[in-house]
């Protein structure tokens, strides 16, 4: 398969995907206080972040962090209570957020 019908498909097949999911999966609260083009300004209810620091390739490194974090919300903290996952889950590569 030629690499860039390869690409396509994939894309293809992830936003079908994430379609899927992502209208199944709980939104943090937020008011949006401004729309502009292509964006909108948010501001979300006080909620819980759970996040982690990981090293590796940019693969390797997302896999690693999400069973980090999913680990913690499904109790595997120091209260040992479940916390909901929601949405957006976010990536981030060589900054702080």
């Amino acid at each position: 398969m030629e690499t860039p019908l390869f690409i396509a498909l994939l894309i293809l097949i992830a936003w079908s995907i994430w379609g899927y999911f992502s209208s199944r999966v709980e939104q943090t609260e937020y008011t949006v206080k401004n729309k502009a083009d292509g964006y909108e300004v948010r501001e979300y209810a006080e909620h819980i972040v759970a996040q982690t620091t990981v090293t590796g390739s940019y693969n390797e490194a997302l896999q690693a962090g999400f069973r980090i974090v999913a680990r913690y919300i499904f109790g595997g903290n120091t209260k040992k209570e479940n916390i909901s996952m929601t949405a957006p889950v976010m990536a981030n590569m060589g900054e702080e957020f």
